[in-house]
């Protein structure tokens, strides 16, 4: 797909959002930054997002609260948990109710980091040309369906 990928990362540490800027910087998305969940939230009604990396433990904040909310502004965003602090139990019941496609523990590997977003975005894509498969498929059944009535009449 050729549209703008965009990523909006939300840490309540500034250190952690600029190390990720510099990390990303020469990667084919956008990267939107954000120190808390009111921040992230005011970002999203103004901008599309396609994936998100939320810190699971902000002061303000619990990063899978707020994705509860950012999945209720824009469904279709794909998470990943980014933390240093991990209630396991708590992020893997997530990943299994499908709130979040991946977890990664602070401190990251560059490399490790690079390829989850891309294949996030990878999946965002694919899951976009299913969607629109679907209505493709959708509208014609419709259209097949309006085409035997008028020639059953």
């Amino acid at each position: 797909m050729s549209e703008q990928r965009n990523l909006l990362c939300i840490d309540d540490e500034t250190g952690i959002l600029k190390s990720l800027l510099r990390l990303l910087r020469n990667e084919s998305f956008n990267v939107f930054t954000a120190n808390d969940g009111d921040e992230a939230l005011d970002l999203l009604a103004d901008n599309d997002i396609h994936v998100v990396l939320v810190d699971q433990h902000m002061p303000d904040i619990d990063g899978l609260i707020l994705l509860k909310k950012i999945k209720a502004q824009q469904p279709s965003v794909i998470a990943i948990i980014l933390s240093g602090l991990v209630d396991l139990d708590h992020v893997l019941s997530a990943i299994n109710r499908g709130e979040v496609q991946r977890f990664l523990a602070k401190p990251w590997h560059d490399e490790e980091l690079k390829t989850v977003l891309r294949q996030c975005f990878h999946y965002f894509d694919l899951a976009q040309a299913n969607t629109d498969l679907n209505e493709q498929v959708r509208q014609q059944k419709q259209q097949l369906e309006n085409l035997t009535k008028l020639l059953g009449k």
